[in-house]
């Protein structure tokens, strides 16, 4: 793959997508024919006798789950967000390598609960700070937009 300037996780993250399209778009379109979906929860794999095996069977395993329960997932919203983390993955991918890509995330593993422990104090001042803002905001949008839209539609329910 490095002579044609792919990085793996970038492949990954394509091959991921197409799947999780081509699952989607197939239970969509048994649900729209009337058909039951096949039951794809007791997919198997075979068992390896190391624990290293094991563990990479279940990681794999849990994966192509993930990927049905998302693909036959009846909600728009989990799709797009699912596709959207995986194209954002493959931008990220194909940016660095990925031994590059793991270095960062095990320092960034490593210095993140240090630096938390560290600052918990602050941290959750800056939460909370952060939370009363959150509200202040919402509360001047419901005043001003989301109140007038139930008023309104109050008002055609009477009318009606």
């Amino acid at each position: 793959m490095e002579v044609f300037e792919f990085n793996f996780l970038a492949v990954v993250s394509w091959v991921a997508i197409l799947v999780l399209a081509s699952i989607f778009l197939y239970a969509n379109m048994l649900r729209l024919l009337g058909k039951e979906p096949p039951n794809l929860l007791r997919l198997e794999v075979t068992e390896e006798t190391t624990r290293i095996a094991k563990t990479v069977r279940a990681w794999i395993k849990e994966a192509i789950r993930w990927l049905f329960l998302v693909g036959a997932e009846k909600e728009w919203p989990v799709f797009v967000g699912a596709v959207a983390a995986l194209l954002l993955l493959s931008y990220i991918g194909s940016c660095m390598d990925l031994l590059t890509l793991v270095y960062m995330g095990t320092l960034v593993g490593m210095a993140v609960p240090l630096t938390y422990v560290k600052n918990e104090d602050k941290i959750k001042r800056f939460v909370g700070w952060l939370r009363e803002k959150h509200k202040r905001y919402y509360q001047i949008i419901d005043e001003k937009t989301i109140q007038k839209i139930k008023s309104r539609i109050a008002k055609e329910k009477k009318t009606e």
